[in-house]
């Protein structure tokens, strides 16, 4: 046990370092004394991940998950990789199990919607966009999605409620508010721009942010 424990510190300081090839070896190394290494099958999928090979990358994280289904760090890896193949639908089911096992894991909830926003389905995106702030009211990443996804819809006052009900939560509302409101200004969106700030200010009147910008 003591020798796969120095040889995983020894891989790992290689990986850190980009020393790849070294760390791949190694990894193997480990399999050889314990062949049902979870952490290395999954590790040799980040290699292959991170050199573009993402069929193997998928081939060694699967036998990670065949060895520990339930591990999420492996269920995220996998969800990723099985994204940037395109091959959403295997990566909704990789984050449904995360949230079978952990059901208040916001991150989960947001890739869902990320991936339901690149297929298209815009209003299943917000829906999970919003459970995933409605887990955990700091995640200002989906509120900022969710204003601008509605922004895209073209309902403003919505957009802006959203937005808004962030600021009753954290003083990070500016972010989200600047998420939406600047990234029409640099679209050349000027009155659309101040029309978002001037329905902010008549819903919220306290909304600073929405002042300070128009």
């Amino acid at each position: 046990m003591e020798t796969v424990v120095h040889l995983f510190q020894v891989a790992s300081q290689c990986h850190q370092n980009g020393d790849l090839n070294r760390a791949e070896t190694i990894y193997h190394q480990i399999l050889e004394i314990q062949p049902e290494n979870a952490d290395a099958y999954h590790l040799l999928g980040l290699i292959s991940y991170q050199r573009s090979h993402f069929t193997d990358a998928i081939r060694f994280i699967c036998q990670a998950t065949a060895i520990d289904p339930l591990e999420s760090t492996y269920l995220y890896s996998l969800g990723s990789t099985y994204s940037v193949v395109k091959k959403f639908e295997d990566a909704i089911r990789c984050y449904k199990k995360v949230l079978g096992t952990h059901p208040d894991s916001a991150e989960a909830c947001f890739r869902i919607g990320s991936i339901r926003e690149m297929q298209g389905q815009i209003d299943e995106a917000i829906v999970h966009y919003q459970q995933a702030f409605q887990i955990n009211p700091r995640f200002v990443d989906a509120y900022i999605q969710v204003g601008r996804l509605l922004r895209v819809k073209g309902e403003l006052e919505r957009a802006v409620r959203s937005l808004c009900g962030l600021s009753n939560r954290q003083s990070q509302f500016g972010e989200a508010y600047r998420g939406l409101g600047l990234a029409l200004a640099e679209q050349d969106k000027l009155e659309e721009a101040t029309e978002i700030y001037k329905r902010a200010i008549s819903i919220s009147p306290d909304c600073a942010e929405a002042h300070n910008n128009l």
